[in-house]
């Protein structure tokens, strides 16, 4: 044997001590309990509130703001039949009366969408403040829903006895 060989020991196994396993069970799932349930439940309910005010808020003024356009629009039909009536030149009451009658139909045409639109935003936040006040049961009894197309808007109501 060379002198840079070490000279291994054969060594006896080392036998550590295992500690003693545990078993847990797994936790118990818990469902919700009622009070939680509710309160979910009553937190929907004012979110939806909330949402049917805000949204009937929103359109109210959204109509309003359209009756505005339309007041604009009956000016301005008001200011282009002065002008027919003031001008001698046919080519200039020609223009008078084109535009005018094409301001005069946007306006009625704003002021009716405008006051549909107005009358859906108030019937909404009148329905969602209202409901919530009556006897249980009864809101089951009436069934309000606005509707918005690409061709118009309305709302729908229907009533069980």
């Amino acid at each position: 044997m060379a002198f840079w060989e070490p000279q291994l020991k054969p060594r006896k196994p080392v036998e550590a001590e295992k500690p003693p396993v545990e078993v847990t069970p797994p936790p118990k799932a818990a469902g919700p309990t009622p009070d939680d349930v509710q309160a979910q439940a009553d937190a929907r309910k004012r979110a939806l509130r909330l949402g049917l005010v805000l949204g009937g808020a929103v359109l109210a003024v959204a109509g309003v703001a359209m009756v505005g356009v339309g007041g604009y629009e009956y000016g301005q039909a008001s200011s282009f039949h002065d002008q027919f009536a003031a001008s001698t030149d046919q080519a200039t009451k020609a223009q008078a009366k084109s535009d005018g009658l094409g301001a005069g139909s946007l306006s009625t045409t704003m002021y009716a969408a405008g006051g549909a639109v107005l009358a859906v935003g108030a019937a909404t936040v009148v329905v969602a403040l209202v409901l919530p006040q009556l006897k249980p049961g009864a809101t089951e009894k009436v069934a309000f829903a606005p509707w918005i197309a690409p061709g118009g808007a309305g709302a729908a109501v229907s009533c069980r006895f």
